[in-house]
């Protein structure tokens, strides 16, 4: 579920893939208490990890107001980021 990267200005950052949860597992705080962990358990200490980048779709909205609520940007939104995705198939082309 998570990685971590290099970003070349900043250092080593964590990278956590989305996570799906079920509808009947909806509002029951499951992000927040794995956010928690994550807070409390030393891999981000550990690892000199200079910031979280977090993939959430566009249409969860209770999720991206959790995140922004603890302090992320959207550089999609902010910035013009992008995230684009080849398949291998079209790699070998």
């Amino acid at each position: 579920i998570y990685k971590f990267t290099y970003d070349l200005w900043k250092g080593t950052v964590f990278y956590l893939e989305a996570i799906y949860i079920l509808q009947e597992f909806h509002g029951k705080m499951f992000i927040k208490c794995c956010y928690m962990r994550l807070n409390t358990s030393h891999v981000l200490f550990l690892s000199s990890t200079s910031r979280a980048s977090i993939l959430v779709a566009d249409n969860n909205s209770m999720t991206i107001e959790f995140y922004k609520g603890r302090g992320a940007a959207d550089p999609s939104a902010e910035e013009g980021w992008h995230l684009f995705e080849i398949e291998k198939k079209d790699l070998l082309n």
